[in-house]
């Protein structure tokens, strides 16, 4: 009966994608699709493929620098790409951002501190070149549980189980006494974010996760009560989506979260504005409001199964893929930005981050600042998404204030 229920989800959701699919190939204009080598983008290219009378375009974007261990997903991308014979295109992105970074703050005309940015700036302004409309697999990480925190957050649950003491004054501590892989990565800073978390109840242990300025900086990092009152005000907001999600299972109170912040205020808002300073139409088919609505239906065990991610969708897109684009360890739509910003954007990164343009505005306190980049070279900390955030407000305030 069970494996009969799992069958019943697959099928209706892949229906659902379909038809979502099929409704925005729909178009007058050149069309193509953005393919990472994820599963998302993959598994969109793949059914545009069966629907589609042309060969699909195709658009990836590959890192170069120092990289470090960096998983370049360009090889993914390529299997499907010759798979399904479409018009396959490649843009390789150097740490070349003194201008990008303006360029990417005049398009949105506020601080927007993704560094998923770069890479979009450059697959939409690659994708523009041949096509108006180009289809995204965003979503589907939200429809079928597929970012790293979610699966944290379910193992939460079970660490819980282990006694307090242990969890705080040994397990705690040895982690936080080690350092990050000096060649990139983020599984130590995980780690981190996880323990440092794990005690919270439920709506606070998640907002650990994904805040981008723990308590190891909170206090000291602003001059001045009131950007802590700004804080306090954003942290109010996510708690009261969390507790306002009609569900009984915690982790579906993530998903309902994240669907009301981080979906619309960032990697949406990423692809709006960004896309349209290119003049693209991005369009989502695993945001179609009937196949989310169907995915909230579907249980969280369904969704992760014996610790394994986007279970589900994995599964019935099996046919569809190249064995590694589904096995391989998701690695989001980011570039190697912790090694860059400790090789070939530290000079930048130094210039801007400066006592002296800081002080300039007296909103951040250099101190901090300062402590904030040598944890990171020194690899203490991977503050990667922190020093980009303030980077980018750096940036913005330089050319607007």
């Amino acid at each position: 009966a069970a494996r009969e229920k799992e069958e019943d989800f697959i099928a209706e959701s892949m229906e659902l994608l379909r038809e979502s699919v099929k409704m925005r190939l729909m178009s007058e204009v050149p069309l193509g699709a953005f393919l990472s080598g994820g599963v998302d983008s993959s598994t969109v290219v793949a059914l545009m493929s069966n629907e589609s009378k042309d060969k699909v375009n195709t658009f990836t974007i590959g890192f170069g620098g120092n990289t470090g261990n960096f998983d370049d997903e360009r090889k993914y991308a390529r299997l499907v790409a010759l798979r399904y014979g479409t018009n396959h295109r490649e843009y390789e992105v150097l740490p070349l951002l003194e201008g990008l970074i303006d360029k990417i703050v005049g398009a949105f005309d506020e601080p927007f501190a993704d560094d998923s940015t770069i890479p979009s700036y450059y697959v939409y302004e690659l994708a523009r070149r041949d096509v108006k409309v180009a289809l995204s697999g965003l979503g589907g990480d939200e429809a079928f549980c597929g970012y790293e925190r979610y699966l944290g957050f379910h193992i939460g649950r079970i660490y819980n189980r282990i006694p307090r003491l242990l969890r705080d004054r040994v397990i705690k501590n040895l982690i936080e006494s080690m350092s990050e892989d000096p060649s990139g990565g983020n599984k130590v800073t995980r780690l981190k974010r996880f323990v440092r978390s794990s005690s919270s109840n439920n709506a606070q242990r998640y907002l650990g996760f994904i805040t981008k300025l723990g308590g190891r900086y909170k206090d000291s990092l602003f001059i001045g009560g009131e950007y802590i009152e700004a804080m306090e005000s954003s942290k109010n907001l996510f708690l009261k989506h969390f507790d306002a999600a009609n569900a009984e299972d915690p982790l579906n109170k993530v998903f309902y979260c994240d669907i009301k912040t981080y979906l619309p205020e960032d990697i949406l808002a990423c692809t709006d504005r960004l896309s349209m300073h290119h003049s693209l139409e991005v369009r989502v088919p695993f945001l179609d409001h009937k196949l989310m609505e169907y995915c909230a239906t579907i249980p969280p065990e369904l969704k992760i199964k014996r610790f394994r991610k986007k279970y589900l969708l994995k599964k019935a897109v099996a046919p569809l893929l190249p064995k590694p684009v589904i096995e391989h360890k998701k690695q989001g739509f980011v570039g190697p930005m912790a090694m860059w910003l400790k090789t070939d954007l530290k000079r930048l990164t130094l210039r801007r981050l400066s006592e002296e343009n800081l002080k300039r505005h007296g909103v951040l306190n250099p101190q901090t600042v300062k402590t904030v980049l040598d944890e990171h070279y020194s690899g203490k900390e991977n503050n990667e998404t922190l020093i980009w955030t303030l980077l980018v407000f750096q940036s913005w305030f330089d050319s607007y204030m």
